[in-house]
Formats: structure tokens, C-alpha cells, sequence
């Protein structure tokens, strides 16, 4: 799975590596035992690779709904990688208007639990969890339910990031 995280990064091999590997990855993602965690690691990094190129972002969010919304709420600190791939992930499919809608009803709570992590370990958690709601709060018919949800959150960060 790692071969395949460092091929997904190169746009020609996007389409075809997710194509041929979407079950697998989407599997191996799910992985929920602790001696599993380098793998899911790996699946969730795969994705989070094979996300950034646009030809992925519409089909990828149905298949890996699931296992994103389960990653990005992972709490152990042992989990922060897999947490940060899957709130990457959810970054790069939150730029595609059809998965917009779909994403912010799944995992908004998720979204604004991560944004508020407070160790500086959780930082790259936390900024992905802010670019996601910043690509949703783009394109969404949700735009007041978001900002209902997000304010203190968002007047928090603002401050933060200043």
C-alpha cells in the first residue's frame, strides 16, 4: 500500500490506480483493529493521493463515505495520521459541487470537532478540517446551517491563524 500511496500522486496513474483499487482501498481503510493501523494508514494516505486530482474528486466521495466520516473521528492519538488523511481527503472531494451537499451533512460534526483540536500535534488536523469547511462553504446551498454550526469555530480560527 505504500508502493501504491507514492504512485497515486502522479496524475497519469490517478484514474487507473483508483479504478483497479477502489474496493481494496476503501477495505483496507476500514481496517479497524490497532494492529491494523499502518495499513488503514497507508489505504487513507492512497486515497488522500488519489483525491487531489480532479478526475477522482466526483466518483471517490459514494465509495468512500463511509470510511472517511469513520477516519475523520478517530480520537486516539495513535490514529492522527490516518485522522489527517481522511480530513485531507475530505478537503480535495469537498472542491467537487456535486459532492458538496452530500459531505457537509455526513460529516459537519466531524468537521468542526477537528477544527477545535488543541494540540499542536493536531495542527495539520485541524487546517485540513478548516479547508474543507472553506471549499463547502464555496459551492453550498448550506452556507447559514454552516455558519450556525461553524461561528465559534470560525471567529476562533480566524484569530488563530492571524
Amino acid at each position: 500500500l505504500r508502493s501504491l500511496a507514492n504512485l497515486a500522486v502522479n496524475e497519469a496513474n490517478a484514474r487507473p490506480i483508483w479504478t483497479a483499487t477502489k474496493v481494496s482501498l476503501v477495505n483496507a481503510s476500514e481496517l479497524a483493529w490497532p494492529g491494523d493501523r499502518k495499513c488503514r494508514k497507508y489505504a487513507l494516505g492512497t486515497l488522500a493521493n488519489l483525491s487531489s486530482h480532479e478526475a477522482n474528486t466526483g466518483p471517490m466521495w459514494a465509495a468512500t463515505q463511509a470510511a472517511l466520516v469513520n477516519a475523520s473521528q478517530l480520537v486516539s492519538a495513535a490514529d492522527r495520521t490516518c485522522r489527517e488523511h481522511a480530513l485531507q481527503t475530505l478537503a480535495n472531494l469537498a472542491v467537487d459541487e456535486a459532492n458538496v451537499g452530500p459531505i457537509w451533512i455526513a460529516t459537519g460534526a466531524a468537521l468542526i470537532n477537528a477544527s477545535q483540536l488543541a494540540s499542536s500535534d493536531d495542527r495539520q488536523c485541524m487546517e485540513y478540517a478548516l479547508q474543507t469547511l472553506a471549499n463547502l462553504s464555496e459551492k453550498t446551498a448550506h452556507q447559514g446551517s454552516m455558519w450556525i454550526a461553524a461561528q465559534a469555530v470560525l471567529v476562533t480560527a480566524s484569530h488563530f491563524f492571524m
